[in-house]
């Protein structure tokens, strides 16, 4: 029974840290491409979609008292230069402390 109780707060305790990572994310939506490269720095890697619009991928890594932290920012940008969306993948506690870190927080 143990177990089963560790095993549920540890996953609440992921999809918690997931949320907060998407709604800093989520907060890029309307932004300008420039501004999100002023707080990123130039995309690892940028791909044109056939609607014109482009995929930019952020990497960040870094060790921090002996633990790997890494994340990859995934946007979305419209012909216009407008973030439509975005997606934050990496370990618990990677991307809300490079998120912070990156913005300035």
């Amino acid at each position: 029974m143990k177990l089963k109780i560790t095993a549920v707060g540890l996953l609440a305790l992921v999809l918690l840290v997931g949320c907060a990572n998407q709604a800093d994310i989520d907060s890029w939506e309307g932004s300008s491409k420039d501004a999100l490269i002023l707080a990123y720095g130039a995309p690892e890697k940028t791909v044109k979609l056939d609607d014109g619009s482009e995929l930019m991928e952020f990497h960040h890594e870094r060790l921090s008292e002996g633990t790997s932290l890494y994340c990859t920012l995934r946007f979305i940008i419209s012909p216009t230069g407008e973030v439509v969306r975005g997606k934050a993948d990496g370990n618990i506690g990677g991307c809300n402390r490079l998120i912070k870190e990156k913005e300035g927080q």
